[in-house]
């Protein structure tokens, strides 16, 4: 495997650059070793060899990863300026040249149209189809709805599929219509990677295969994290490092609907009805949760 294409909603954008900086940091390393791997220098498990050049490779295109970054978005007046977007500067320094971003707009429905995500992805995936057609493999992580589009876009595209699976990704397992997305998704993959035993376990107890799952658990840069001691107060803390910027639960609220519901609560107080506004949520937001379990 020589050219991957990385598929993730979780990924820093200008408007985010905090999002999944993990992903950032984890892309990044997989470009490099993909480099490393068609340059002739041995990794572990690999058997590809030839000549370095000055450029790195041999070929430019057999270094080449490329991630596509879904961005939610229900203004269509913005999709435009979405796809000319680039990495945003805060993570420029350590991105490997080796790779490129594609930023692609989504069109979603804030809440009640969760379950009808993965059918917008698709779409939207089909304006790229030349990069699934283009790669030699494709990695989607966070299952609901990135793993769904990414599968289908991969099988239109004759191309293997992996998916990468975070802790909460399971309860979409459990819905009822998008729950079925997701198995048909997983029966799809290659192979399954997550990041502890007790996730192989839960994907187990729900029908998942459990030969095609391999847990590769979560590393620690030591350059950037590590264990000052004990201060004043009885607490450890990090020498260096952002960790609010580091986890995987830095994702934007905006790709699930709250955003657009505290932009338009502040609209709406400033409305003559205020009485009527404010009644209004109370009546229906325990209906859209409703509809959002499916």
């Amino acid at each position: 495997m020589k050219r991957l294409l990385f598929v993730t909603n979780l990924f820093p954008r200008p408007d985010l650059p905090r999002c999944g900086v993990f992903n950032a940091h984890f892309a990044s390393a997989l470009a490099r070793a993909l480099d490393v791997m068609s340059s002739g220098f041995r990794v572990p498990g690999s058997e590809v060899g030839g000549q370095r050049s000055e450029g790195g490779t041999q070929n430019s295109e057999l270094r080449t990863l490329k991630v596509l970054v879904p961005v939610p978005e229900w203004n269509l007046e913005k999709h435009a300026q979405i796809r000319a977007w680039s990495p945003p500067p805060e993570i420029r320094a350590f991105l490997s040249p080796n790779m490129s971003v594609h930023y692609v707009p989504v069109f979603y429905i804030p809440i009640i149209g969760r379950s009808l995500s993965h059918f917008f992805y698709q779409r939207a995936f089909q304006r790229y189809q030349s990069l699934f057609s283009e790669c030699d493999a494709v990695l989607g992580s966070w299952l609901y709805p990135d793993c769904v589009a990414a599968a289908a876009a991969a099988k239109r595209a004759g191309k293997p599929f992996w998916a990468r699976l975070h802790g909460t990704d399971r309860f979409h397992l459990d819905a009822k219509f998008r729950g079925a997305a997701c198995h048909r998704a997983l029966d799809m993959a290659e192979g399954v990677f997550v990041n502890a035993e007790f996730m192989r376990q839960e994907l187990a107890d729900r029908v998942i295969e459990v030969d095609k799952i391999a847990v590769v658990r979560n590393g620690v840069d030591r350059d950037l994290f590590r264990l000052q001691g004990r201060v004043d107060r009885g607490e450890l803390t990090v020498e260096s490092g952002d960790l609010a910027s580091n986890t995987p639960h830095s994702t934007p609220n905006e790709s699930y609907g709250w955003g657009i519901c505290l932009r338009l609560r502040g609209r709406m107080l400033r409305c003559r009805r205020l009485l009527f506004l404010i009644i209004l949520p109370i009546i229906i937001l325990p209906i859209l949760q409703i509809f959002s379990s499916f």
